[in-house]
């Protein structure tokens, strides 16, 4: 140590007394390189350092600003302002590139606060917080793409962007992740997978996943029925100011009793009227008659199911009334002897399809909601009697989302007083082929029938049993989105084995519109994208996979 200083000691005296031997030039211009570094080295660090605290200090300020703007915009601490605090929130944003403050400009203009409400707004601050990784962000986005505010209503979008919230530890994630897999939107409709992601809601302390794990736990979805359980997980839930928890507990029972969990498999012992051989000798009845009449008197039952389709919630005796001219077809629908909605629809190769109406229904706890009675698909089946069977999508204006899963069986009603030469025809309920005719078959008219309480004890037997499996199983085969449309529809559809499939596209009048084979397609999930450039209005998809056939109505904007 004491050598290096006196060698440097030397170097100084030597650069002081400038010696002209080559020697002491060499060392001069080494000495003054080293110190050019360390000299570079210092302002390099001492730029550094400075630099650091200023980012800092942004960092401190706009998080100082941040807070200030959530205090203007609850009043919890400073009067409420809700115009300063979207201006402070908006520079934290865009100069702070906060995404806490993006979130909060986004909920402020979704919801108008401080601002007129602006849904493309909302959108973009979204959007921005998402492209920061934001969990908050994606489930507030997804939350637009399920209501479809500001974008295509978009069930598939909105579950990815509500499980990858959930996956980055966001409460609000998983109940959204939760909710689309305990009804279905954008994915497999799962009570499994609810189950896991309201369990970490739970554990998060998210209200609205102990309500619905309340809910899960006494019916006995995805997990086993258990009341006591349940009722913990409502009383927590409504004490953390879920108002529904409270209504739920105040119900004697729950909607499903006896349900073990959705894992339960159905055994089929001939006498269940769900053997493969009973499946395969109602198929052969199936005759989608363009020909049958359809004008008269149909009675039987709605049955509305869970979401998972397993297990009936209620079913209610209907009358529709039907009045059929060429294709088109008209008519009425009464439940309790009351009329529910009236009827508009075209038949589509021995298919109905129902045009939507409003009706006012009724939710679990009794309360009137305003629904959409959105399109019914029916199919005539000619067996011993007359049958109509099919299913029919109902639509919540409020929730923005589809209704339970609801199926139909009916039978023709035929009047006592009718007559016949054939007795014993008219008690099987159905005539031969000459008599067929509104005179004949008795039938009232819309303005004319009597709808008490009409008794159907068809729709309880072997036929009815068998329509009502043929189409739960039926329906969930294909999906078309978006639905309404622009110019562009996705068709989503599953076989299970090897099929030709073909697709039929008709305008409301019955015409043909557009006609394409698709060819032959392996057991799988397939999606084809079709563009359409039609004047707006309601068409029907009709899809065939072999010969079976699937139809659905679309309206284009």
């Amino acid at each position: 140590m004491v050598r290096h200083e006196k060698i440097l000691k030397h170097e100084e005296i030597s650069l002081i007394k400038m010696h002209d031997n080559k020697n002491t030039i060499n060392r001069k211009i080494t000495i003054m390189r080293n110190l050019s570094h360390l000299k570079m080295l210092l302002i390099f660090s001492v730029f550094f350092s400075y630099a650091t605290i200023a980012q800092d200090t942004d960092h401190a300020t706009y998080f100082a600003r941040f807070i200030t703007a959530q205090k203007l915009l609850t009043g919890n601490g400073l009067p409420k302002d809700t115009v300063k605090a979207l201006k402070l929130f908006t520079d934290c944003a865009e100069n702070g590139k906060m995404s806490f403050a993006m979130n909060q400009l986004g909920l402020m203009h979704q919801l108008g606060k401080g601002a007129d409400k602006d849904i493309k707004k909302a959108l973009y601050w979204f959007t921005r917080s998402v492209e920061k990784e934001d969990p908050r962000g994606m489930f507030y986005l997804g939350n637009l793409y399920k209501k479809g505010e500001g974008v295509p209503q978009d069930f598939n979008k909105a579950f990815s962007y509500f499980k990858t919230s959930a996956e980055k530890g966001f409460i609000g994630g998983m109940y959204g992740a939760g909710y689309c897999s305990y009804k279905g939107l954008g994915t497999t409709q799962s009570y499994d997978e609810a189950v896991k992601w309201f369990r970490k809601g739970v554990e998060k302390n998210c209200p609205a996943s102990t309500f619905m794990l309340g809910n899960c736990y006494r019916n006995g979805y995805g997990v086993d029925q258990n009341e006591q359980e349940a009722k913990r997980l409502l009383k927590k839930a409504s004490a953390q100011n879920v108002n529904e928890a409270d209504k739920e507990l105040q119900l004697e029972n729950p909607e499903v009793a006896g349900n073990k969990n959705n894992k339960t498999k159905i055994e089929y012992d001939g006498n269940t009227g769900n053997s493969p051989e009973q499946k395969e000798k109602f198929k052969k009845l199936l005759k989608n008659q363009d020909n049958l009449t359809l004008t008269g008197s149909w009675v039987g039952k709605r049955y509305i199911y869970d979401w998972s389709g397993q297990h009936i919630i209620s079913e209610d005796s209907v009358m529709v009334t039907l009045k059929q001219t060429t294709n088109k077809i008209t008519g009425q629908w009464f439940e309790s002897g009351e009329l529910l909605v009236k009827l508009d629809g075209i038949t589509v190769d021995g298919q109905i399809v129902f045009n939507g109406a409003g009706f006012m229904g009724s939710n679990r706890f009794g309360e009137n909601c305003p629904m959409q009675f959105k399109v019914a698909r029916f199919e005539a089946i000619n067996a011993d009697v007359d049958y109509l069977a099919g299913n029919i999508e109902s639509y919540s204006p409020y929730t923005k989302e589809p209704g339970y899963p609801c199926y139909v069986v009916m039978s023709r009603q035929i009047e006592k007083s009718a007559k016949t030469e054939n007795p014993e025809v008219i008690k099987a309920g159905k005539l031969p082929a000459e008599q067929q005719t509104d005179k004949a078959l008795a039938v009232k008219e819309a303005n004319s029938t009597s709808v008490t309480n009409p008794e159907q004890p068809l729709a309880k037997g072997e036929m009815a049993k068998q329509a009502l499996e043929y189409f739960k199983e039926k329906i969930p085969v294909m999906t078309v989105f978006p639905n309404p449309f622009k110019n562009e529809i996705n068709i989503t559809y599953k076989t299970t084995g090897n099929s030709e499939v073909t697709l039929s596209i008709y305008a409301s009048n019955g015409n043909l519109v557009l006609h394409k084979n698709i060819g032959n397609r392996a057991q799988g999930t397939f999606n084809e994208k079709v563009q359409l450039t039609l004047a707006p209005g309601q068409y029907i998809v009709k899809l065939m996979l072999g010969s079976e056939a699937y139809t659905q109505i679309i309206i284009k904007q």
